[in-house]
């Protein structure tokens, strides 16, 4: 658990002479209930030369156990070691490159050794896949654990218990936008749009519906053929979201295949023409 003794090197693999004991590792780590970056370190095992272990560079293998004594080798014993913060006061400030850390491990006596290593949070051995390149793709590793609720009681608030925040500043309902409403009339869809002899909205084989969609409260829907006639007359007054249309005329005659018009007019704001086609189909008469 100690720093290598040879030279360190950047980010390109190239030695730097002036120090030792540093590489670079090609990922980060992120506290997910905290938001920060976390310091790390990787290791190697010197003794393993088939497995990249005196290269000073982060790169495991697809090794799964030692050729000679048989024992698990993952990865050829490429290590991540992943830090908290100032765990037991120990001192480890928040992400400064690994800089306080190769302090604390360079001075090589015991208690230095205990502060680093007391920040230890997570130990990671991972694993090349076989017959994959090193770097040739990303990868994400996602660890959770679940934990108590701690009390807090120097915080004065709701008894040292979890406590959150929120405001609603901003988010409340408006009325009378006359602006707003006119832009929602762009929402009102027939739904569905062609209709070709079926919709999920249908409950047996003798049910025809769609669906006119992101209405108002109150508006009134005509529906028209080609020909300019009035086919069908819906009033809506109520505080549900669509309306249905049964696909008959106004005296329950099923209309025709083809192509309608849908005016919705909605009083105070505005209209809204949608062209709608629909295919009907043969009447099933074994369903009667």
């Amino acid at each position: 658990m100690k720093l290598r003794k040879s030279n360190s090197k950047d980010i390109n693999g190239n030695e730097i002479t002036s120090e030792t004991g540093m590489g670079w590792f090609p990922g980060y780590a992120i506290d997910v209930e905290t938001g920060e970056r976390l310091n790390l370190a990787f290791g190697e095992n010197s003794w393993l030369l088939g497995s990249n272990g005196q290269d000073m560079l982060w790169n495991p293998t697809s090794d799964f156990i030692n050729g000679l004594s048989g024992e698990p080798l993952l990865g050829g014993g490429h290590f991540i070691y992943i830090f908290g913060t100032d765990i037991d006061d120990s001192g480890m400030p928040t992400y400064d490159n690994g800089n306080w850390l190769y302090n604390q491990l360079v001075e090589e006596t015991a208690p230095s050794y205990i502060k680093a290593w007391k920040n230890c949070i997570w130990v990671i051995e991972p694993l090349l896949e076989e017959d994959q390149e090193f770097l040739s793709s990303n990868v994400r590793i996602k660890l959770r654990v679940n934990h108590p609720y701690q009390t807090e009681t120097y915080t004065g608030i709701n008894e040292g218990l979890p406590a959150y925040r929120f405001s609603t500043d901003g988010i409340h309902s408006q009325y009378e936008q006359t602006q707003t409403s006119i832009s929602a009339l762009d929402q009102i869809q027939v739904v569905p749009n062609p209709y070709y002899a079926y919709s999920q909205y249908e409950a047996n084989g003798i049910d025809n519906r769609v669906k006119i969609t992101n209405l108002p409260e109150r508006c009134e829907i005509n529906i028209f053929n080609m020909q300019g006639g009035l086919v069908k007359t819906i009033r809506k007054d109520n505080p549900l979201t669509f309306a249905d249309w049964t696909l008959k005329n106004h005296q329950s005659i099923p209309i025709a295949s083809g192509m309608y018009i849908f005016h919705i007019s909605v009083p105070g704001v505005g209209e809204k023409i949608i062209k709608w086609y629909g295919a009907m189909r043969q009447v099933d008469t074994t369903n009667f």
